[in-house]
């Protein structure tokens, strides 16, 4: 320590006070391989002056830890940004994988796919919206695949009988009744095996389209086949 009447004209403060070149101020210097931090003011009309020294570590000690304390919370904040919006897209995109997957088994003929289960309005929404659709889907096909079944059922059978009204030695006609509830409804025929040409002399085509009563209008001899 340095006495108290000791010479400190060598230190800058003190040499800045000397001066009388400025009446107060601060300086940052060197001193015994230490940075040091002072003030000083002359005061007015004693020829004294003040001046107050301190090593600008410790003078600088409160804002460094501010700094410090500063850079941890934006490192901390930016860090909890990060985890919020991983965990956030996490959410979002984890249902939108597995309804990708839905539609991807969808397309394939697989309606069994589970559906995501979320609390996101949005994507309960569009989950539920497919799920609709793929229900839908479903039926229109099972009504369809029916509707071919009986189609193919119904085929079979007109051939079938087809096949026995072409190979019957009696007349077989077909006939149909106009049903746009018209004044005539008289049958009309659409269709007569061999038979009944070799029966009456009427071809398929000369017979088409008219009725049974038509083709027996002069035909007198043959009213019995109509009978």
């Amino acid at each position: 320590m340095l006495a108290p009447l000791a010479d400190r004209s060598d230190r800058p403060p003190v040499a800045a006070v000397l001066s009388e070149s400025s009446p107060y101020g601060a300086l940052v210097y060197r001193m015994s391989r230490s940075t040091w931090l002072a003030g000083f003011a002359r005061v007015p009309d004693t020829g004294w002056g003040v001046v107050v020294e301190q090593p600008l570590d410790l003078a600088l000690a409160a804002a460094y830890s501010g700094r410090d304390l500063a850079f941890l919370l934006l490192f901390a904040t930016v860090l909890a940004a990060i985890l919020i919006g991983v965990f956030t897209a996490n959410r979002l995109t984890a249902p939108l994988a597995v309804l990708g997957e839905a539609v991807t088994r969808l397309a394939e003929g697989d309606t069994s796919a589970p559906l995501p289960r979320t609390a996101t309005t949005e994507l309960a929404r569009l989950g539920s919206a497919f799920d609709a659709l793929r229900a839908g889907l479903a039926a229109r096909t099972a009504e369809r695949e029916q509707a071919e079944q009986a189609l193919r059922e119904s085929t079979t059978e007109t051939r079938k009988l087809a096949l026995v009204a072409s190979r019957t030695d009696n007349a077989v006609l077909v006939v149909d009744v106009a049903p746009d509830g018209g004044d005539d409804q008289r049958p009309r025929i659409v269709w007569a095996n061999a038979s009944f040409t070799r029966m009456t002399g009427y071809t398929l085509d000369e017979a088409r389209g008219k009725s049974p009563g038509e083709l027996c209008a002069g035909q007198t001899r043959n009213l019995r086949l109509f009978s």
